[in-house]
């Protein structure tokens, strides 16, 4: 797309978090209730076109829309060190949720796993140019892992996860990618490897099964056998179907009531969801959205394996938070924490070192500056 002589590169923007259909909706009434794009487009000059890399959805709006904008230009090296800008930049976002979180971290690891020495990342400068942002391959990390966890507050572990199921998305095709993401089909992550053997024609083909209603998951498409929960391996142990409990929200857990008040649910749908232990009717209520919008699709998903749930036998104290955690469904809970509480200890020292060498230069010197240097330097 070329206006204005600004470019949104597909590459670029395909390393955006995807937005779904109600964030989309909602910039776009923004801006028009404001009449103006209220921050500026930021674009890189590659040395053959400005290329944008913070703003590319408020730029196409605007655009549409005629609505007026400002644009500031942005210093990079090259093309990698701009890619890995907008993907920092997204990071740091607020509103971020942990499925792009995660598809960003994982994508971060995957682009630079196969450096020697691994990159040391960071933070955009103040002053708005972008360049030195890149890894130093000869003074960086030893393990890739440690380098993205430090910057992101995730352990070690959960980095090499999200870069494992990152490279499974990157072998999906385009549509499928875009409908998981606006919430418009769910997969369990079985599924997704099995899509990803598959040849984007294929996978389109199976979509649209799903899309059109001739099957109810891709679960079901691709002929997956879901996992025998633990309800259905009590029915295996007693032999005969359990008498179902009379329809009522007493056999729901309290805490979700109210939700399942104002679905106005039938009375087989209530029905089915009373079978249910209180986790699992949890699990049903929390996979309600786009894909799955009444009680009775959500139930089925369920019980097809296409929605997890935990009953959090295994509880933990956190030795950073204090708080309880399900080993089973966060095994790398304390793991992250940690990696928080040492990104929060080296940004305190930072500032304290910078106060320290501020008073130096004004002609006050204060003791143990240089040790506090090499303490951070030194530190995980």
């Amino acid at each position: 797309m070329i206006e204005d002589g600004l470019v949104v590169d597909p590459k670029f923007f395909a390393l955006l978090p995807p937005h779904s259909k109600q964030q989309r909706a909602q910039l776009e009434a923004n801006i028009q209730q404001e009449a103006r794009v209220r921050d500026p487009i930021l674009f890189w000059y590659d040395g053959k076109q400005n290329l944008i890399v913070e703003g590319m959805r408020r730029y196409e709006i605007a655009t549409r829309l005629k609505i007026p904008y400002h644009t500031e230009p942005i210093a990079f090296k090259d093309r990698e060190e701009a890619e890995l800008w907008i993907c920092l930049n997204a990071l740091g976002r607020r509103n971020l949720t942990e499925e792009n979180e995660s598809r960003l971290v994982g994508w971060l690891y995957n682009r630079y796993k196969g450096r020697q020495g691994g990159p040391r990342i960071g933070s955009a400068p103040s002053n708005g140019n972008g360049q030195g942002m890149v890894a130093d391959l000869v003074d960086g990390w030893r393990d890739v892992a440690d380098a993205i966890a430090n910057k992101t507050g995730k352990h070690k572990g959960t980095v090499k996860r999200a870069g494992a199921a990152a490279e499974i998305e990157a072998k999906l095709a385009v549509s499928v990618r875009k409908a998981l993401a606006d919430g418009t089909v769910k997969a369990a992550l079985e599924v997704r490897k099995a899509l990803a053997e598959l040849d984007h024609d294929q996978q389109a083909a199976l979509l649209k099964q799903v899309l059109g209603g001739e099957v109810r998951s891709l679960r079901a498409a691709l002929g997956i056998k879901p996992k025998a929960g633990k309800r259905k391996a009590k029915r295996a142990e007693g032999g005969a179907e359990p008498a179902a409990p009379s329809a009522g929200y007493e056999q729901i857990a309290a805490e979700i009531q109210p939700q399942v008040l104002a679905l106005a649910p039938s009375e087989e749908e209530l029905r089915r969801l009373a079978q249910y232990e209180p986790e699992d009717q949890r699990a049903i209520v929390e996979a309600l959205g786009p894909a799955l919008p009444t009680l009775a699709e959500a139930v089925q998903a369920f019980d097809d394996g296409e929605v997890a749930t935990c009953r959090h036998d295994s509880k933990l104290s956190c030795a950073y938070c204090e708080q309880l955690y399900c080993e089973s469904c966060s095994p790398d809970h304390e793991g992250d924490c940690r990696a928080r509480e040492l990104v929060k200890a080296r940004s305190a020292l930072g500032v304290l070192i910078r106060f320290c060498q501020q008073a130096q230069l004004k002609g006050k010197w204060l003791p143990h500056t240089d040790a506090l240097a090499k303490l951070l330097e030194q530190s995980p």
